[in-house]
């Protein structure tokens, strides 16, 4: 049996997509940029191939948590990797660099997290439109979204990726993204 099957896309705004779908009913569109040669959007998702039932699927076999009051299935990985390392390492879990818009995620994150001396890489970045941080999903992170720390972002030396870090009360502020830091997955669980 095939285990997946590669698409392709190119829609007629000159832009490029492309995509997979699995065996098992998750799917993957990436949409890239090739002025910078990355992927610019990912979408991940789930549709059963019998037919069957939706149920959340949370990957405990490779080490996720599943928090079942914000439906939110996580993974906190202690490798130092850059923000695209990090970002293919959860791609290929089938996940993306977690998405932190509201305060009850951080502060989940907070009580949950065992180590509190180290930055984690999130998936907001502002690579596409300098000035406007996005999630992998596309949504925007407000400027005036109280996840930011004080004064964030700043942007200072061309910061265009983000990090949750415990020292500024595990609020987000932006950074390099060839730093290297500890990273968090986010598993998307759909119905």
């Amino acid at each position: 049996m095939v285990d997946h099957m590669q698409v392709g896309f190119s829609p007629m705004d000159g832009g490029s997509h492309a995509g997979w779908i699995f065996a098992d009913g998750w799917w993957i569109i990436c949409r890239l940029d090739f002025r910078r040669w990355m992927v610019d959007h990912m979408q991940v998702g789930f549709s059963p191939m019998d037919g069957g039932s939706h149920a959340k699927r949370c990957p405990k076999s490779l080490g996720y948590t599943y928090e079942k009051s914000m439906d939110f299935c996580y993974l906190v990985h202690g490798q130092w990797l850059t923000w695209f390392t990090a970002q293919g390492v959860c791609a290929g879990e089938r996940g993306q660099l977690v998405k932190v818009d509201t305060m009850e995620k951080l502060i989940y994150l907070n009580s949950s997290v065992t180590d509190n001396t180290k930055n984690y890489w999130t998936g907001a970045n502002d690579q596409v439109i300098e000035g406007t941080f996005e999630w992998r999903d596309g949504t925007v992170l407000a400027n005036d979204n109280e996840v930011w720390g004080l004064n964030q972002p700043d942007d200072w030396g061309g910061e265009d990726c983000c990090e949750i870090k415990p020292a500024l009360g595990w609020k987000i502020q932006d950074d390099n993204c060839g730093s290297t830091l500890w990273f968090i997955c986010e598993y998307v669980v759909l119905y």
